[in-house]
């Protein structure tokens, strides 16, 4: 086994235990054809403008200046701004509703990661800590079929807890709930900063799914190009 002090597994959810950049992409190009609002305007050239704002408003919201709608907004009235078209917030944000139900349609079960999950609750507990809005993140929950393997009460969404990763609290939350000391926990995820250095902050063990090859390199930390390929070793693993 691989290390008998371990208790509690911990998953991010987007881009850790499915694809959700890949869907991204699906979902922006869809919306983009389907408005009227984007008339005029070349895709090629919008998505250049609409990434470049998308990382720019996110970068706020994680230094806590403007909330998750905001950028949610901002991106894509900043992006027509740039091409001399308008929206306003209600057109905004139906514009986003939108990209959001065809992203969360495109969302279906991966056999080989909830068959793993299934297997690793057998040896550990297991649950989810994801930043995002509670609807959301419960959608893609259920339409992954993780709600069927893993507890609700297993599941902290940032919006229902109050706190958004790498904020140590979000951490510090499931800690609390689970009665667990950080040695006694494994986070897996994507995001350098969020998953990576926000677990390590309170102690608790990363795994980094690094799916954008990242330059970074730390040979302290196990990492794994996407989760099948984590999956592959933790089979190993649990068969040890």
């Amino acid at each position: 086994m691989f290390n008998s002090d371990i208790k509690l597994i911990l998953f991010d959810l987007d881009n850790t235990l499915y694809n959700f950049n890949e869907k991204w992409d699906i979902g922006t190009y869809h919306t983009f054809k389907a408005s009227k609002l984007t008339d005029g305007i070349q895709f090629e050239d919008f998505i250049v403008e609409y990434k470049k704002n998308d990382k720019y408003y996110w970068e706020l919201h994680h230094k806590g200046e403007i909330d998750l709608d905001a950028v949610r907004r901002l991106r894509f009235i900043k992006t027509l701004q740039f091409f001399g078209k308008k929206a306003n917030v209600g057109e905004s944000d139906e514009y986003f509703q939108a990209f959001i139900s065809k992203v969360l349609d495109l969302i279906k079960p991966d056999e080989t990661v909830n068959r793993f999950l299934k297997e690793l609750s057998n040896h550990y507990k297991i649950g989810i800590l994801t930043n995002g809005k509670v609807k959301e993140q419960s959608i893609k929950i259920n339409n992954l079929e993780l709600d069927t393997i893993i507890p609700e009460s297993h599941i902290f969404v940032s919006e229902k807890i109050g706190y958004d990763k790498p904020n140590e609290k979000a951490f510090l939350t499931v800690l609390n709930d689970f009665k667990l000391e950080p040695r006694e926990v494994i986070y897996v995820g994507d995001s350098w900063d969020n998953d990576v250095i926000g677990a390590k902050k309170v102690g608790i063990k990363p795994i980094w799914i690094d799916i954008n090859s990242s330059k970074i390199t730390d040979h302290e930390i196990d990492t794994y190009s996407n989760i099948h390929d984590f999956i592959k070793h933790w089979n190993q693993v649990l068969q040890s």
